[in-house]
């Protein structure tokens, strides 16, 4: 197949809706065999990825030569290991499953080159666990086409919001605990990582790119995107849209355009959610010309996160389901510093009163010095994306927040919950009248196990 570099879908070539996983010959077909990346030809593949402009998206989008040079620096005497990020905890993103599921060679593609250009010698693919079986059934068919792959230890992880923050995912294969992040200002795993060697932890997205890049070349990637944010990107849009799931598009297009590729919305928008359950929330008559670029939207105080777009139907009361989304944060947390542990219950209960209307006068004050107590403060960035999630609340509902302690509740029912249900258990939704009932949780025990468990890619 002739691929157009400047015409989407790219990544998601090969395969529609109704179609099952593309095979590893139709991979081939699409983008014929891979470039080898020997010993004399290393400098060289990082010097178009950097060309390339390719960055993460797991999140940070940080650029990725950078980050690969960063590790074969740290080498020394110790030899990389490389780690394939598809643990995607967050419950409004289904990106990494598409890919895994359907389009899984593109992913070990990138997960091979990015092997061979930092000479590793262990490689881990973690993912959820009912994609492992599928993935290691993949990774032997390479195998017996001989095409070169490493050998590639498959890792399934129990779906939790934490589990694929990267050191979280590091602590878990040297035997700690799932879903708990190491502290900040300890050595980054690029330096010292899995068993203390230095370590890539990159994402599934990612990786998909980089395949790309090593058959398109620096400059047909960036036919895609804006000059500093060049290629495509996967987006996950839910709620009030006609067709929720996984749509690419190139970088810089604005948010409108991924509401016209999720077939519209259903009815009156109330707020979009950027970002993810960490994100941001936007006004719905100013957000849809914003362009999906992270440096663009940093400069704003806002992020892409994950590339998840929420659509809130405006008959929705939005600070229910902000106060929904802010309960699971608090199930979910790491409970290893003070503010995870104590802050965020404790910023979540007080937004529990301005949603239930019987909170005081001063609740925003209180609730913006919760904030403060948490933000920048963590052992990771978890109570960070809550402390944002309730900022913009606070900004974007300001006329709701202004109902809620006037009236001392919200006429609107919060549910039903209108995007990505929490991957480790349900919400229940009770309907409200004045009296603003809240919305209640169900979180199932979170899972840690001691030890992973690895799914044999022998032949």
């Amino acid at each position: 197949m002739d691929i157009r570099p400047s015409q989407l879908p790219r990544l998601l070539l090969g395969a529609t809706e109704d179609q099952g996983q593309v095979s590893l010959e139709e991979h081939l077909e699409i983008w014929g065999p891979l470039v080898k990346i020997g010993k004399s030809k290393r400098d060289e593949f990082l010097n178009v990825l950097e060309a390339s402009g390719l960055r993460g998206h797991g999140g940070a989008w940080f650029p990725v030569a950078a980050k690969w040079r960063s590790v074969r620096q740290s080498t020394g005497l110790k030899s990389a290991v490389v780690v394939d990020n598809g643990s995607e905890g967050e419950p409004a993103s289904e990106k990494d499953r598409l890919l895994l599921s359907k389009y899984p060679h593109l992913v070990l593609d990138g997960l091979s080159l990015a092997t061979s250009t930092l000479n590793a010698s262990k490689v881990y693919l973690c993912l959820h666990d009912d994609l492992a079986d599928g993935l290691a059934r993949e990774i032997r068919k390479r195998q017996r086409q001989k095409l070169g792959d490493p050998d590639i230890e498959v890792v399934p992880i129990v779906d939790t919001y934490l589990a694929g923050e990267e050191s979280a995912l590091v602590n878990y294969l040297n035997g700690g605990a799932l879903g708990v992040p190491l502290f900040k200002g300890q050595h980054p795993v690029r330096e010292r990582g899995v068993k203390s060697r230095p370590t890539l932890v990159q994402n599934v997205e990612t990786l998909a790119h980089v395949g790309a890049v090593a058959r398109l070349g620096a400059h047909n990637f960036r036919a895609l995107g804006t000059k500093t944010m060049p290629g495509s990107a996967l987006i996950t849009v839910s709620g009030a849209v006609k067709s929720s799931g996984v749509v690419e598009v190139a970088l810089g297009s604005p948010i409108k355009d991924v509401l016209v590729k999720a077939g519209g919305a259903t009815s009156n928008i109330g707020g979009i959610l950027l970002g993810g359950y960490g994100g941001n929330w936007l006004m719905s008559d100013k957000s849809s010309e914003l362009p999906l670029a992270e440096d663009i939207l940093h400069q704003a105080g806002l992020t892409m996160g994950a590339s998840i777009i929420g659509v809130l139907p405006e008959g929705i009361c939005p600070l229910g389901v902000t106060g929904a989304i802010l309960k699971y944060l608090v199930n979910v947390r790491a409970r290893q510093c003070g503010p995870c542990e104590f802050g965020l219950p404790a910023l979540s209960n007080s937004f529990d009163l301005l949603v239930n209307g019987v909170s005081g006068k001063n609740i925003v004050a209180e609730l913006t010095g919760w904030c403060d107590m948490v933000e920048k403060r963590g052992a990771c960035h978890h109570p960070d994306g809550a402390a944002r999630l309730v900022r913009s609340a606070l900004h974007v509902f300001r006329d709701d927040v202004g109902r809620h302690l006037r009236q001392g509740g919200c006429s609107r029912p919060f549910g039903p919950f209108p995007f990505a249900l929490p991957k480790i258990g349900t919400i229940q939704i009770r309907r409200s009248g004045l009296e603003g009932a809240a919305i209640d949780p169900i979180i199932a025990t979170k899972v840690r196990l001691n030890q992973p468990r690895y799914v044999s890619t022998r032949r």
